[in-house]
């Protein structure tokens, strides 16, 4: 998040989010290819913010075309695979679902694939994939601070709360403030840490379900903000939403701003548009010829390269059929 985007209030969230509900996509394949650069965004945020060291346009090649990049470990493939496949299930629940235990579990065994072996400096335990935790787990805050989450024995009468609340969420039709919405899923969720690994990721889809239900786009948290992202959770551990609140309506701001260049075809709708550049020009310029072409591809390039490198990926190879079982840190 650049110094300039200062959080956006309620009210500003709203008039966007009206505007977003007045302004049609103009055929369904341009609401098609949005949808689908939109889960590619969040896949590839998602899993770079957890530590997946996999290029955006690795990721690309992976989800759209079954090819991997042989410097990934293998882990990072399977995973980005499955929580593709969380996202694609997710877009097509219905309206009145309400989630369980079950739910969750299943949820997490889709975007973790198997049980992988965790080694750290104090040892080593296993993430099993789908099943809540058995020891305590804890996170180092951006304070240097250790924030110590439920206790194991403690998850089940803690998600019932949880559960309660989420699905009396998704029951509503509208919300007053959707960014403090989301945030008190999130805060909510996180704090219960109920999975050995993989918790973030979870949290993430459980917000955009929810920003969904509302009639939302799902904000991307962007890994290029992830410090002020894990800054605004420092106060969240302690029950106060406001920071998270905060950083969650300009992602809020920049979906709704993405989504609506996108209907109205101003700018870049497709999977080369990582960071939702509502500015980014339009055209595909792999499919085009002649000096257009050649003026598209440069400035999607210029616009991609001048935020980051992360565009920028290595060769594909295709995929493996036996990758390890076990993550080797």
């Amino acid at each position: 998040m650049t110094s300039f985007e200062t959080p956006v209030s309620a009210a500003e969230l709203r008039d966007l989010h009206l505007e977003w509900q007045d302004v049609a996509f103009p055929d369904a394949n341009a609401e098609s290819t949005y949808l689908k650069t939109e889960m590619l965004r969040h896949n590839w945020n998602s899993n770079r913010i957890e530590g997946s060291p996999m290029p955006y346009t690795d990721m690309v090649h992976l989800i759209l075309n079954d090819y991997v990049a042989p410097a990934v470990d293998y882990r990072w493939h399977e995973e980005s695979v499955g929580h593709f496949e969380a996202l694609e299930q997710l877009a097509d629940l219905e309206t009145d679902v309400r989630w369980d235990e079950d739910d969750l579990k299943s949820l997490h065994r889709q975007i973790m694939v198997r049980d992988r072996i965790r080694r750290e400096a104090g040892g080593s335990y296993v993430v099993r994939a789908g099943e809540f935790k058995t020891l305590p787990n804890m996170v180092m805050t951006s304070e240097g601070k250790p924030h110590v989450f439920t206790m194991p024995e403690d998850v089940p009468s803690h998600l019932r709360k949880f559960l309660a609340d989420y699905n009396a969420r998704l029951a509503r039709a509208a919300t007053d403030d959707i960014a403090l919405e989301l945030a008190e899923v999130h805060i909510e969720f996180a704090n219960i840490h109920p999975f050995m690994d993989g918790n973030g990721r979870v949290t993430r889809l459980l917000v955009g379900v929810v920003a969904d239900s509302f009639g939302y786009p799902n904000p991307v948290i962007a890994f290029q903000d992830r410090d002020r992202y894990m800054a605004s959770l420092v106060p969240g551990n302690r029950g106060d939403p406001g920071a998270l609140r905060d950083f969650l309506s300009v992602c809020i701001k920049r979906s709704l701003k993405f989504g609506l260049a996108c209907k109205k075809g101003l700018c870049e709708t497709g999977w080369r548009n990582l960071h939702g550049d509502p500015d980014m020009p339009t055209g595909n310029p792999l499919r085009q010829s002649g000096v257009r072409s050649s003026r598209n591809l440069a400035d999607n390039l210029i616009h991609a390269l001048s935020r980051n490198d992360d565009l920028i990926g290595t060769v594909a190879m295709p995929r493996q059929t036996d990758g390890p079982t076990a993550e080797t840190p």
